[in-house]
């Protein structure tokens, strides 16, 4: 009998031990159940904010909407204007977009080549929603500009433009000398 009360007493203690698990995994599992309930809430509350986002960017835009995004263009085109204004009063021979030539004053170059980027711009954000840019058609202006500047722009002969301008400041650093003596 000794033997048997110690596999009793054994036996109980397993049990209580047992008992006392399963109580805390049920604790647990109660515990995970009200977390799982709440993500489940929020994940709800997201796809509801996903669709009403995905809706209003399907929508067409309100009137405030428009002016904000006119307001680009709207201020590319007052950019616009403003450069040739002040081309104008640089006193241009011709047209601004043709000042864009190496042999132009530089302050005049200048405007016309800021009114040639102003341009490119303005082409590549029209007809586009929200005033994204076409980066192709951006690219191909530019590139068109850039090329312009690189096959007119004369090439210098340094060493014989350099000998000429020697040669001058000699002459006139020796008529100077003759007029002060």
């Amino acid at each position: 009998m000794p033997a048997s009360s110690i596999y009793l007493i054994a036996t109980v203690e397993v049990a209580a031990v047992l008992l006392l698990l399963c109580a805390f995994l049920l604790f647990q599992n109660h515990s995970l159940k009200k977390i799982l309930k709440k993500l489940q809430n929020r994940m709800e509350q997201l796809v509801i904010d996903l669709r009403a986002a995905r809706a209003s960017s399907t929508e067409p835009p309100q009137s405030a909407e428009k002016n904000d995004s006119s307001s680009y263009k709207q201020q590319l085109n007052k950019q616009i204007e403003l450069t040739r204004e002040h081309h104008a009063t640089l006193g241009p021979a011709h047209d601004i977009a043709l000042d864009i030539d190496p042999e132009t004053p530089l302050p005049r170059r200048v405007a016309a080549m800021r009114y040639a980027l102003l341009q490119a711009e303005k082409e590549a954000t029209a007809n586009r929603p929200n005033d994204l840019a076409d980066w192709l058609a951006l690219q191909n202006r530019y590139e068109s500009l850039f090329a312009f500047q690189a096959e007119y722009t004369p090439e210098q002969d340094n060493t014989s433009t350099s000998l000429e301008e020697m040669e001058s400041l000699a002459q006139e650093l020796t008529a100077a000398k003759k007029t002060h003596q």
